[in-house]
């Protein structure tokens, strides 16, 4: 399994389970991985942005960088935390309102510069490189003075991408992400398990594409279209079939699940529209 199949697997999982103390580390996985959407998201926005996500790379270390940019003869890393409400920075540790300490995110961007330096020595890149810490969370709030102010971006400030990131000189930029690209090696999947939750935990049931909320959509049998209550999106009754399905096929995995079970993963009166999906895309 590698770090990809990973963060659709955590994905596909928000809204799904209850959340408490014995799956705090599942939790914390999809926090983490729902920043990382956030600011792709945010990328992708603009075309002129030349960048990569979910990077693994090996030099005198293993390291992973968030988000890769090339820009305008210079290389910016994003490392980016998802945290959720009031936080103080110290020298070596951030700690969030309940006292829980987290490494401090700078020391890891210095890291993740290092390595990424002998790469490009490697490649004889010679780049200047930004270092860039982005926290996602519209409620993250800073109680004490941020270091570094200048390489945070707080979610109020994504505004900034544009300015910050985009490239003047594409085609060059991409070739030269594209020579950096060659030195990825995967290696996280070798060191760790994937923590996966008990399927009798996870709820079944439709869950809206777009807002990733689950029961506020609602499929009537002979309407084609449908409209998600939370965030007033409107689509095709076979789009939102597809993307819950694709869902199950990612928690259950290599175990893989019948035509029954997507019926009921999706509680579709419309048995037709799952059927065709299923033998569309899938082997169910």
């Amino acid at each position: 399994m590698n770090f990809n199949s990973d963060f659709l697997y955590y994905n596909a999982l928000q809204s799904r389970f209850e959340a408490n103390n014995s799956n705090y580390e599942i939790i914390n996985k999809i926090h983490g991985y729902e920043g990382e959407r956030i600011v792709d998201n945010h990328l992708k926005l603009h075309g002129d942005i030349v960048y990569k996500h979910n990077l693994e790379f090996i030099a005198t270390n293993p390291f992973q960088i968030d988000f890769l940019i090339v820009h305008n003869n210079q290389i910016s890393i994003l490392e980016v935390k998802h945290y959720y409400g009031d936080f103080e920075f110290f020298d070596q540790y951030i700690q969030s309102a309940h006292h829980n300490r987290y490494p401090s995110p700078f020391i890891q961007l210095k890291k993740g510069k290092i390595n990424l330096q002998q790469i490009l020595l490697e490649l004889d890149i010679n780049l200047p490189i930004n270092e860039y810490l982005i926290f996602s969370n519209s409620t993250f709030t800073a109680k004490s003075s941020i270091p570094k102010r200048s390489q945070v971006l707080l979610k109020s400030e994504f505004h900034k991408f544009p300015k910050l990131f985009q490239s003047k000189q594409i085609t060059r930029d991409k070739l030269i992400l594209k020579q950096i690209m060659q030195k990825q090696q995967f290696f996280s999947h070798k060191f760790k398990q994937r923590i996966k939750l008990d399927f009798s935990l996870i709820k079944k049931g439709i869950k809206c594409p777009n807002c990733k909320k689950l029961y506020t959509i609602s499929i009537e049998k002979n309407k084609k279209y449908t409209i998600c209550i939370q965030c007033k999106n409107t689509f095709k009754r076979r789009t939102v079939y597809y993307f819950n399905i694709m869902e199950l096929a990612v928690i259950k995995g290599e175990e893989g699940f019948t035509l029954q079970e997507a019926i009921q993963w999706c509680e579709a009166e419309n048995v037709y529209s799952v059927r065709r999906i299923c033998n569309e895309y899938l082997e169910c």
